[in-house]
């Protein structure tokens, strides 16, 4: 609970020098550089900490997975004609799915065994390599201000990985709680977008989501122990 706890407050840390960089009236790029850098640093944290990942595997994860979500992504959004401010509501049923695919693409091209404590350090690396392929268009177009909704990818990814951790594990038992992670992922990515009707919004979704990662990344912690699939260290 405690590197939970620690991990998620490090991602409103993150979230909030960048905003910080924004309202100082630094460029775009900076913010980027800022944020990118401690969100990867946070992730660093957390395979060190909490569990045991091969390099490799992490990469694949980042780069592979994150670049394939973000065009599985990218095609249907430009599939779907939805105008605006829908379409950013509309981006939770799109890209939670498109990185859960490229989830279980990898962890079967990779064989790595699926375990919710891998789901979670692991979906994490997909929604961080996610967030910096979609973010490469707003830094061209100095509108990197955007890159604030990297704690919230980190979190939707937190609360569908664990599940379909398990449900590559158990097969079709475990299925029906994979799609409802999903769905709440989704339904807490549009939860986030409802900026685009309400600016102001964004500090009450950010403190909503935050509260909701630590108890979703908490209850898997301990699914996982339950299962013997999470080995606390000292200290932890």
């Amino acid at each position: 609970m405690k590197q939970a706890i620690m991990f998620v407050a490090g991602l409103a840390a993150a979230a909030a020098a960048g905003l910080a960089l924004k309202s100082a009236g630094e460029s775009a790029a900076l913010q980027a550089l800022a944020i990118l850098a401690g969100h990867a640093l946070l992730l660093l944290w957390w395979m060190r900490n909490a569990s045991e990942l091969a390099a490799k595997d992490t990469l694949a994860m980042i780069f592979i997975g994150g670049g394939l979500s973000a065009a599985i992504a990218l095609l249907i959004g430009s599939a779907l004609p939805i105008p605006k401010p829908w379409d950013d509501l509309a981006a939770g049923p799109i890209e939670e799915p498109a990185k859960a695919a490229a989830f279980v693409a990898l962890m079967r091209w990779l064989r790595i065994a699926p375990t919710m404590q891998r789901g979670i350090a692991y979906a994490f690396c997909i929604a961080l390599g996610f967030s910096f392929y979609e973010n490469a268009a707003y830094i061209a177009d100095d509108a990197a201000w955007w890159i604030r909704a990297l704690p919230g990818h980190l979190i939707y990814a937190s609360i569908w990985g664990p599940s379909f951790a398990r449900a590559l594990t158990e097969g079709a038992n475990a299925s029906p709680s994979a799609i409802i992670a999903l769905a709440l992922a989704s339904g807490a990515h549009a939860l986030w977008n409802s900026q685009a009707f309400l600016e102001e919004f964004y500090l009450l979704a950010l403190m909503g989501l935050l509260v909701f990662g630590v108890k979703r990344i908490q209850k898997a912690c301990e699914q996982a122990g339950a299962h013997g699939f999470y080995r606390v260290r000292s200290g932890a």
